[in-house]
């Protein structure tokens, strides 16, 4: 298939009522181990990075190579993502080194600003072919999350203020909060359903949740049936990877070579990402 821009892969999930997951990635073996599980799943998929994970351990250019290289040759449509995007300069560069779609984070924001800045942001991309997501409300995070640490009480997003922020700022998806919570979490979120179907009556563009990860099934059966088109779904995919991958070096007999362990790696981030794509509806959608 092709790299395709996350307002192309979000049209086909409206369409046929569906969502996409958005993997957040910070090396090969998740790169590698992603697209494996989207290609045997038949799903189109979204890879992103996080700007607060980015370094010089992560840094932005190299992972853009590989992200870039491994989606060219993908059998299935691959969104390239940079999500939580802080500043103007970290989201031209990313859409300089390929990525089809960016995410500007105003939501800490005043409200106007937010529009304001975003909408600057999303003329940017736009001239540039590629996608703006971005979020109203403010998710509650906890510590080790999807790229957002520090914990406290997310503000709900207002359907009022959607609509406003939706038909003035440009963007092509949006990012509210009704519950989640970034990263692992002992207790799972109690969504607040009510809202979610309220802000989807007024709102004409794709919705986004963000921390995703620790739901039931039918927690995101339900967000999907109330307009949800991408999820993103971290912490605890990486948490069950590193489980899965313990287990199986615990279990091996021979010498450790890190090379086996790092393949090893790449088929737990296939495995354990296969199901999530069934959970979304994505499955045989590419």
């Amino acid at each position: 298939m092709s790299i395709v821009t996350l307002r192309e892969a979000l049209a086909d999930a409206e369409k046929r009522k569906y969502a996409i997951g958005c993997h957040n990635v910070g090396g090969f073996e998740a790169i590698k181990g992603i697209i494996l599980a989207a290609e045997a799943e038949r799903a189109p998929v979204i890879m992103g990075i996080t700007e607060a994970q980015l370094g010089d351990r992560i840094p932005l250019d190299t992972l853009a190579g590989m992200l870039v290289s491994e989606a060219k040759k993908a059998k299935v449509p691959v969104v390239i993502h940079l999500d939580h995007g802080e500043t103007f300069e970290t989201i031209k560069k990313a859409i300089d080194l390929g990525f089809s779609s960016v995410m500007y984070d105003g939501s800490k924001l005043p409200f106007e600003e937010n529009i304001r800045t975003t909408k600057e942001v999303a003329e940017y991309a736009r001239k540039k072919g590629v996608s703006l997501e971005a979020e109203i409300g403010e998710m509650t995070a906890t510590d080790g999350g999807e790229g957002q640490g520090g914990g406290g009480h997310g503000a709900f997003t207002d359907p009022a203020r959607a609509k406003d922020f939706a038909q003035r700022s440009g963007v092509d998806a949006l990012a509210v909060s009704y519950g989640s919570v970034h990263g692992l979490h002992a207790v799972k979120p109690a969504l607040d359903f009510a809202l979610l179907g309220r802000i989807d009556a007024s709102v004409d563009i794709p919705l986004v949740l963000h921390g995703g990860s620790g739901l039931l099934p039918e927690d995101y059966r339900k967000s999907i049936e109330l307009g949800i088109r991408k999820i993103n779904y971290v912490s605890f995919g990486y948490n069950e990877v590193a489980k899965r991958l313990k287990r199986r070096i615990d279990e091996d007999k021979e010498a450790p070579l890190y090379w086996r362990y790092s393949d090893w790696a790449i088929d737990c981030f296939r495995d354990v990402f296969r199901e999530t794509m069934r959970m979304f509806g994505s499955s045989g959608k590419a």
